[in-house]
């Protein structure tokens, strides 16, 4: 996340998409790429803690940890 975007609403951002794209990629950012970010996400523990604000991001972290509490196993922690 560029620092300049960093504690800032990026849902307001006209495509932003395209912004961090422009800004943070070396390549071409394919939508299929998704579950690799998540899992390094994970991996670093970044999921709880977000740099920035995004509704949309906020609404699936919802929805994930849900499903995880409703779902997953007994003895299997969900971070958060």
């Amino acid at each position: 996340m560029p620092a300049k975007y960093r504690g800032k609403d990026t849902g307001r951002i006209e495509d932003p998409k395209k912004v961090l794209k422009a800004e943070v990629s070396a390549r071409s950012y394919r939508e299929s790429d998704a579950p690799l970010i998540l899992e390094k996400a994970v991996e670093l523990g970044l999921l709880g803690r977000p740099a920035g604000q995004n509704l949309s991001y906020a609404q699936f972290r919802s929805g994930v940890m849900e499903c995880c509490a409703n779902h997953l196993t007994k003895g299997t922690k969900a971070r958060r």
